[in-house]
Protein backbone atom coordinates (compact mmCIF):
# COMPACT_ATOMS: atom_id res chain seq x y z
CA UNK A 1 0.00 0.00 0.00
CA UNK A 2 1.31 3.27 -0.90
CA UNK A 3 1.83 6.21 1.64
CA UNK A 4 -0.83 8.35 -0.60
CA UNK A 5 -3.56 4.90 0.04
CA UNK A 6 -2.73 5.21 3.80
CA UNK A 7 -2.89 8.38 4.42
CA UNK A 8 -6.40 8.60 2.92
CA UNK A 9 -7.83 5.67 5.44
CA UNK A 10 -6.19 7.37 8.30
CA UNK A 11 -8.09 10.66 7.67
CA UNK A 12 -11.74 11.43 8.65
CA UNK A 13 -14.36 11.82 6.17
CA UNK A 14 -14.61 16.17 5.48
CA UNK A 15 -18.32 15.80 5.76
CA UNK A 16 -18.26 15.25 9.89
CA UNK A 17 -15.53 18.51 10.16
CA UNK A 18 -18.27 20.61 8.45
CA UNK A 19 -20.64 19.00 10.70
CA UNK A 20 -19.15 19.80 13.72
CA UNK A 21 -18.55 23.47 12.18
CA UNK A 22 -22.08 24.00 12.03
CA UNK A 23 -22.98 22.67 15.12
CA UNK A 24 -20.72 25.07 16.84
CA UNK A 25 -21.72 27.78 14.82
CA UNK A 26 -25.66 27.08 15.82
CA UNK A 27 -24.56 26.84 19.49
CA UNK A 28 -22.68 30.66 18.84
CA UNK A 29 -25.33 31.65 17.88
CA UNK A 30 -27.66 30.26 20.06
CA UNK A 31 -25.73 31.24 23.23
CA UNK A 32 -25.75 35.43 21.17
CA UNK A 33 -29.10 35.05 20.97
CA UNK A 34 -30.24 33.93 24.88
CA UNK A 35 -27.57 37.00 26.20
CA UNK A 36 -29.12 39.86 24.04
CA UNK A 37 -32.72 37.94 25.09
CA UNK A 38 -30.91 38.23 28.90
CA UNK A 39 -30.05 41.92 28.70
CA UNK A 40 -33.26 43.25 27.13
CA UNK A 41 -35.37 41.13 29.51
CA UNK A 42 -33.33 41.75 32.82
CA UNK A 43 -35.41 45.60 32.89
CA UNK A 44 -37.25 45.51 36.09
CA UNK A 45 -40.97 45.74 36.67
CA UNK A 46 -42.32 49.13 36.80
CA UNK A 47 -44.33 48.87 40.05
CA UNK A 48 -41.30 46.70 41.64
CA UNK A 49 -39.33 49.23 44.24
CA UNK A 50 -36.79 46.86 44.99
CA UNK A 51 -36.09 45.97 41.78
CA UNK A 52 -36.03 49.34 40.07
CA UNK A 53 -33.41 50.32 42.99
CA UNK A 54 -31.29 46.94 41.96
CA UNK A 55 -31.49 48.03 38.26
CA UNK A 56 -30.36 52.03 39.38
CA UNK A 57 -27.82 50.92 41.51
CA UNK A 58 -26.10 48.62 38.38
CA UNK A 59 -26.77 51.54 36.08
CA UNK A 60 -24.64 53.51 38.52
CA UNK A 61 -21.76 51.49 38.45
CA UNK A 62 -21.66 51.91 34.60
CA UNK A 63 -21.15 55.17 34.56
CA UNK A 64 -17.76 56.60 33.50
CA UNK A 65 -16.07 60.45 33.51
CA UNK A 66 -15.69 61.67 30.24
CA UNK A 67 -12.86 64.75 31.58
CA UNK A 68 -12.74 67.67 29.16
CA UNK A 69 -10.38 70.51 28.19
CA UNK A 70 -10.53 73.06 30.63
CA UNK A 71 -12.60 76.06 28.91
CA UNK A 72 -11.46 79.37 28.61
CA UNK A 73 -13.99 81.71 27.94
CA UNK A 74 -14.85 85.50 27.90
CA UNK A 75 -18.19 86.27 29.83
CA UNK A 76 -21.38 88.19 28.56
CA UNK A 77 -20.59 91.33 31.11
CA UNK A 78 -20.60 95.07 29.31
CA UNK A 79 -19.36 97.08 31.58
CA UNK A 80 -16.13 95.19 32.43
CA UNK A 81 -14.28 92.48 30.29
CA UNK A 82 -14.64 89.14 32.21
CA UNK A 83 -13.25 85.76 31.69
CA UNK A 84 -13.89 82.51 33.21
CA UNK A 85 -11.78 79.27 33.44
CA UNK A 86 -13.75 76.61 34.30
CA UNK A 87 -12.82 72.58 34.17
CA UNK A 88 -15.91 69.92 32.93
CA UNK A 89 -16.00 66.70 33.98
CA UNK A 90 -18.96 65.10 32.30
CA UNK A 91 -20.55 62.09 34.25
CA UNK A 92 -21.76 59.58 31.57
CA UNK A 93 -24.76 56.20 31.92
CA UNK A 94 -21.85 53.60 30.03
CA UNK A 95 -18.89 53.52 27.68
CA UNK A 96 -20.59 53.46 24.64
CA UNK A 97 -21.94 56.87 25.66
CA UNK A 98 -17.99 57.74 26.18
CA UNK A 99 -17.15 56.57 23.00
CA UNK A 100 -19.88 58.89 21.32
CA UNK A 101 -19.04 61.78 23.23
CA UNK A 102 -14.98 61.30 21.98
CA UNK A 103 -16.96 61.27 18.52
CA UNK A 104 -18.46 64.16 18.45
CA UNK A 105 -15.96 66.21 21.35
CA UNK A 106 -15.98 69.49 18.51
CA UNK A 107 -19.78 69.56 19.18
CA UNK A 108 -20.07 68.94 22.19
CA UNK A 109 -17.18 71.75 23.01
CA UNK A 110 -19.06 73.87 21.15
CA UNK A 111 -22.39 73.66 22.61
CA UNK A 112 -20.63 74.26 26.36
CA UNK A 113 -18.32 77.04 24.79
CA UNK A 114 -21.51 78.99 23.70
CA UNK A 115 -23.48 78.00 26.68
CA UNK A 116 -20.52 79.53 29.23
CA UNK A 117 -19.58 82.15 27.03
CA UNK A 118 -23.82 83.46 27.28
CA UNK A 119 -23.10 84.17 31.49
CA UNK A 120 -22.32 87.38 33.38
CA UNK A 121 -20.11 86.88 35.73
CA UNK A 122 -22.79 88.15 38.52
CA UNK A 123 -24.28 84.72 37.22
CA UNK A 124 -21.88 82.30 37.70
CA UNK A 125 -20.14 83.40 40.90
CA UNK A 126 -23.09 82.12 43.44
CA UNK A 127 -23.84 78.62 43.75
CA UNK A 128 -27.08 78.28 42.23
CA UNK A 129 -25.35 79.53 39.35
CA UNK A 130 -22.62 76.99 39.09
CA UNK A 131 -25.59 74.53 39.76
CA UNK A 132 -28.18 76.20 37.29
CA UNK A 133 -25.03 75.90 34.49
CA UNK A 134 -24.26 72.23 35.16
CA UNK A 135 -28.22 71.76 34.49
CA UNK A 136 -27.91 73.75 31.20
CA UNK A 137 -24.33 71.67 30.43
CA UNK A 138 -26.30 68.63 31.22
CA UNK A 139 -28.89 69.25 28.81
CA UNK A 140 -26.78 70.95 26.19
CA UNK A 141 -24.35 68.04 25.77
CA UNK A 142 -26.93 65.38 26.09
CA UNK A 143 -28.60 66.89 23.39
CA UNK A 144 -25.86 66.96 20.90
CA UNK A 145 -25.67 63.23 21.49
CA UNK A 146 -29.22 62.88 19.96
CA UNK A 147 -31.02 62.77 23.42
CA UNK A 148 -34.38 65.25 23.75
CA UNK A 149 -35.75 66.38 26.92
CA UNK A 150 -39.36 64.64 27.36
CA UNK A 151 -42.08 67.56 26.59
CA UNK A 152 -43.99 69.40 29.17
CA UNK A 153 -47.25 66.64 29.92
CA UNK A 154 -49.87 68.73 29.00
CA UNK A 155 -52.88 69.14 31.52
CA UNK A 156 -55.93 66.85 31.61
CA UNK A 157 -59.12 68.19 29.77
CA UNK A 158 -62.37 68.34 31.61
CA UNK A 159 -64.77 65.86 30.56
CA UNK A 160 -66.97 67.73 27.60
CA UNK A 161 -69.92 65.62 28.92
CA UNK A 162 -72.00 67.23 32.11
CA UNK A 163 -72.95 63.76 32.77
CA UNK A 164 -69.61 62.09 32.42
CA UNK A 165 -67.75 61.15 35.41
CA UNK A 166 -64.69 63.11 36.06
CA UNK A 167 -61.68 62.43 36.73
CA UNK A 168 -60.03 63.50 40.76
CA UNK A 169 -56.87 64.15 38.71
CA UNK A 170 -58.91 66.62 35.86
CA UNK A 171 -57.79 69.87 35.12
CA UNK A 172 -54.46 69.64 36.92
CA UNK A 173 -50.68 69.40 35.76
CA UNK A 174 -48.95 66.17 35.76
CA UNK A 175 -46.04 65.81 38.61
CA UNK A 176 -42.90 67.09 37.54
CA UNK A 177 -41.76 63.58 36.52
CA UNK A 178 -44.77 61.82 35.28
CA UNK A 179 -43.44 62.77 31.79
CA UNK A 180 -41.55 59.36 31.25
CA UNK A 181 -38.70 59.77 28.79
CA UNK A 182 -35.21 58.42 28.44
CA UNK A 183 -33.00 59.60 30.45
CA UNK A 184 -30.25 61.75 29.56
CA UNK A 185 -26.86 60.08 28.63
CA UNK A 186 -24.93 62.66 30.57
CA UNK A 187 -25.56 61.91 33.95
CA UNK A 188 -24.44 64.58 35.47
CA UNK A 189 -21.90 67.56 35.26
CA UNK A 190 -19.19 68.10 37.49
CA UNK A 191 -16.92 71.08 37.89
CA UNK A 192 -12.85 70.16 38.32
CA UNK A 193 -12.14 74.39 38.81
CA UNK A 194 -14.02 77.00 38.43
CA UNK A 195 -12.72 80.85 37.90
CA UNK A 196 -14.06 84.19 37.32
CA UNK A 197 -12.00 87.35 36.86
Amino acid sequence: MSTSAATLENSPPKRSKRWILFALLALIAVGAIGAGAWWYLDEPAADDPAALAKAAEKRKREHVFVTLEPFVVNLSNRDSERYAQIGVVLEVDNKRTAQSIDGKMPAVRNAILLLISSKTSLELIPRAGKEQLAAEIQTAASSVLGWAPAAAAPTAKPAADKGAAKSPDAGKPRAPGAAAGPPPPVVQVHFSSFIVQ
